[in-house]
């Protein structure tokens, strides 16, 4: 096998992992109808639901950044193909909050039974939650991968 074609089939590999493990957690927390193509998950008690492709890109993009994160502490950032994946991950998963569409019903007979449910700014607040974690992760990842890659360029004098 070519030494070059080598990581890359690696770093499929675990691609492949992040979206079995995303699969996996969406239907351990959420209800999946495929007749209707959604996903239901509940968030502060309400049911919410998603498209299942949708939610399963976005999952996946926010499993890719946390494993490739973790994973390259190992390496202290140094390589480039893992580095580069996590960072297109964290910038789609932060592009593809915007749309990511949710639906859901708050009857007003559960209302006056003193439990509110999720209202629109609540799932905004969780959106905006989410892209600052990405957002910081992001910004580890780079800030940790320019430093090891300024370390290595040769000092001249």
């Amino acid at each position: 096998m070519n030494i070059k074609l080598k990581p890359i089939l690696f770093e499929l590999i675990w691609l492949l992992a992040c979206l079995c493990l995303s699969m996996s957690i969406l239907f351990i927390i959420g209800e999946w109808d495929p007749k209707y193509h959604l996903i239901t998950v509940r968030i502060l008690g309400t049911p919410v639901a998603f498209s299942d492709s949708d939610l399963l890109y976005t999952s996946w993009l926010l499993v890719i950044l946390f494993v490739y994160c973790i994973k390259e502490v190992r390496w202290k950032f140094k390589r480039t193909v893992p580095n580069t994946i996590a960072i297109l991950a964290g910038l789609l998963f932060i592009v593809s909050l915007s749309f990511l569409h949710a639906g859901w019903t708050s009857y007003p007979s559960l209302s006056s039974l003193g439990h509110e449910g999720l209202t629109s700014g609540q799932f905004g607040l969780i959106i905006i939650v989410f892209r600052i974690v990405a957002g910081l992760l992001l910004g580890i990842v780079i800030f940790k991968w320019l430093k090891n890659r300024s370390l290595q360029l040769p000092q001249s004098l």
